[in-house]
């Protein structure tokens, strides 16, 4: 078992060298609103909504 644990913690210290940890949020930039005159979510009617750059949009308005 001491051995298992020893390769495991060897294995785990090799991984955070190659790979670094990232929040999944860092990766987003500013919200801001977004506006069409057209989108498929209002049923390609106008629509406003919150964005964040890199990340997408949310919370549609319709109208």
């Amino acid at each position: 078992m001491k051995l298992y644990r020893a390769v495991e913690n060897i294995g785990t210290r090799l991984l955070g060298m190659f790979v670094p940890r990232v929040k999944a949020e860092a990766a987003c930039g500013a919200y801001y609103v977004g506006c069409w005159s057209q989108c498929w979510q209002c049923n390609f009617g106008p629509c406003c909504a919150l964005c964040r750059e890199n990340c997408g949009c949310a919370d549609y308005a319709c109208g």
